[in-house]
């Protein structure tokens, strides 16, 4: 991976921690995930697989994880995809860390931009 595409992908993860305290899920639904998007984790009882799962998964998110840090652990590419495993730390107010997600995540551009097009978590730290 280049290294100007590695940063790349970091601005968007820096983006993203910078934006999730709003817990506006139709926003980072639209910034962040392409249309066909799809989530899987760990205590779902099934894929968000649209637009509305998504926003619905993500606004779940904000109830159980309304402070996190997210960083970027690995990324790969192939095709015209970004693959990589990214580091959730679900914090409190101050930032102590409370609990650990690791998500696979794939990117795709849409529009100049990456955005995921698919996303699975688990608990746990990588």
């Amino acid at each position: 991976m280049s290294q100007a595409l590695r940063d790349e992908l970091e601005a968007r993860v820096s983006k993203l921690n910078k934006e999730w305290p709003e817990h506006d899920a139709n926003a980072i639904h639209r910034e962040f995930f392409s249309p066909q998007a799809w989530i899987a984790g760990e205590g779902m009882p099934a894929a968000a697989q649209d637009a509305a799962g998504v926003v619905a998964t993500l606004q779940h998110m904000f109830e159980q994880a309304p402070h996190v840090k997210v960083e970027v652990v690995s990324a790969s590419v192939f095709d015209s995809a970004i693959s990589s495993w990214l580091h959730w730390m679900i914090t409190d107010a101050e930032g102590t860390v409370q609990a650990t997600m690791r998500s696979l995540t794939l990117w795709e551009r849409l529009e100049g931009r990456l955005v995921i097009a698919c996303d699975s978590f688990s608990a746990g730290e990588l």
